[in-house]
């Protein structure tokens, strides 16, 4: 199996950024449309027609992303950082906007996303934006990956996460914020997001002004479009499902402090949008908060700190695959176990030695979810030696 094939079976979510470039392109957006004729859209058809939103609401997510994607190209450009690390990028066309500005312009995203991105803004870059903008594959809750970008950085940063929080479950939300934390202890600068306290409604806003529709059915529909086109859940941790209190009570106690503003400070007038309807969804959007978060205490960075490793040992004996894995499970390392598992035969029971794995991602779920459901039965797989935190996030198998 090509390695593209594992990271789309493992992180199945990169379709959903494929589609919000799709509603850019449709919303006349000039660097989406430059980028059009090099995206691969076969990963888009795969979506059954009858699981496909209706015309009217395809209308309402283009001018939600247009509103959402200028927005975010504003704060980027306002925020006074010359570096700007996009978490996830996808496939935005902010880099663009970000180099002509010129400012320094870095996108993280998943391996598969990254290998694309890459090819297609190679098409259309000018020589002067192209050594302002760079894509590197992370994974958001592992600060070594994302550090080891950052070694020509001088200055402060600003990171941007626009869409990535939903998607996340409690343990990554935790690791992604101690990341950060760690991030701009060593850097300085600033977090920006408005993806918490249900500040991710920008569709369902926008369906209301447009055809008075049903908020909350708008934000169930939505959900389970998402649900269908990349087989994950949303909105189900502690910063997206609460509202704000709650979700601000917890990046407190992860050390951030909060600055909170609406985000019509940074809305332009959009030309998808009817002038009768213009000052409606202005209005309603205003109700989204936008969060500019600092530190309120640096971390202790050690320059010695011991790397982790990541090893994976798989080894067939009588038919039991014995897997041992040190380091973490996650969305870079997945696809390794995947590709091990595929390619062994007569496999009829697993054993999973734990013992030095520091952390299981939901990428890392998905697979030994796979590897089970490919069992006779669910007795057939055994893990042993899990830490504490490692069994917690275990529990989502059952």
């Amino acid at each position: 199996m090509k390695t593209k094939d594992l990271q789309a079976i493992v992180n199945p979510i990169y379709t959903t950024a494929k589609g919000l470039l799709n509603l850019l392109m449709a919303g006349g957006d000039p660097d989406a449309l430059k980028l059009a004729p090099h995206m691969k859209q076969e990963d888009l058809s795969k979506v059954p027609e009858d699981k496909r939103p209706p015309p009217e609401m395809v209308n309402c997510f283009k001018i939600g992303q247009m509103a959402r994607s200028d927005i975010f190209n504003n704060v980027a450009l306002k925020c006074g950082k010359q570096t700007i690390i996009d978490l996830p990028c996808g496939y935005s066309t902010r880099c663009f906007k970000v180099a002509d500005n010129g400012q320094k312009y870095i996108g993280m995203d998943l391996p598969i996303v990254i290998d694309e991105i890459n090819y297609m803004t190679s098409k259309v870059v000018t020589e002067k934006q192209k050594p302002l903008i760079s894509f590197h594959a992370v994974d958001a809750t592992n600060y070594e990956s994302m550090r080891q970008v950052l070694n020509d950085v001088k200055g402060e940063i600003c990171i941007i996460t626009e869409g990535l929080i939903p998607y996340l479950n409690d343990s990554e939300l935790i690791s992604m914020c101690q990341a950060i934390h760690k991030l701009l202890s060593e850097f300085g600068g600033c977090w920006i997001t408005a993806d918490g306290g249900g500040n991710s409604d920008i569709y369902p806003l926008t369906l209301g002004v447009m055809y008075q529709g049903d908020k909350e059915k708008m934000s169930m529909i939505m959900k389970g479009i998402i649900s269908n086109m990349a087989n994950v859940q949303s909105h189900t941790n502690t910063f997206a499902a609460n509202k704000f209190e709650k979700a601000k009570e917890f990046l407190e106690k992860q050390g951030f402090l909060i600055q909170e503003e609406s985000v019509s400070k940074y809305m332009n007038k959009l030309n998808c949008v009817p002038e009768d309807k213009e000052a409606a969804l202005k209005a309603a959007l205003s109700k989204i908060q936008m969060w500019t978060m600092t530190i309120d205490k640096k971390d202790d960075i050690s320059t010695n700190e011991e790397k982790q490793v990541f090893n994976l040992e798989c080894n067939l004996i009588d038919s039991v695959l014995n897997v041992k894995i040190e380091g973490r499970l996650d969305t870079l390392t997945a696809p390794e176990l995947l590709k091990k598992f595929k390619e062994t035969e007569g496999i009829k029971s697993i054993k999973f030695d734990a013992s030095k794995m520091s952390f299981i991602s939901s990428a890392g779920l998905r697979v030994l979810k796979m590897m089970i459901k490919e069992l006779e039965s669910k007795d057939k797989f055994e893990i042993i030696g899990a830490n504490e935190n490692v069994q917690e996030l275990l529990k989502k198998l059952d």
